[in-house]
């Protein structure tokens, strides 16, 4: 897969960076980040390809979580949210993301 420097996610658009995220003096393992106020997702630049592309997904459904406001139904203690609810509504979303970024033929 491509890891596009921009993408497209509901109506927004996220910059995508390759940046050293992890601390090794601190034995952080954060190896991704998407900030939904900034638009923004960071990938560990210092990983073999493969976990790149498979981080770079994670939070674009981070981001997906965010823009569809997902995380506030499943913070609602009165909104119960079954499996296929949620996973309908994540596929739906990057679907619509990997075809309006042309990540998908």
């Amino acid at each position: 897969m491509k890891i596009p420097k921009k993408i497209k996610i509901g109506g927004h658009i996220y910059r995508v960076f390759f940046v050293k995220t992890r601390d090794e003096k601190k034995q952080a393992c954060n190896i991704g980040l998407s900030n939904s106020i900034l638009k923004k997702i960071y990938v560990e630049k210092d990983m073999p390809r493969s976990q790149q592309e498979n981080t770079f997904l994670h939070e674009v459904l981070h981001a997906i979580m965010l823009e569809t406001r997902l995380w506030y139904d499943l913070d609602k203690a009165d909104r119960k949210l079954d499996e296929e609810d949620i996973v309908g509504r994540m596929a739906n979303m990057l679907y619509q993301v990997l075809k309006d970024n042309k990540l998908m033929k």
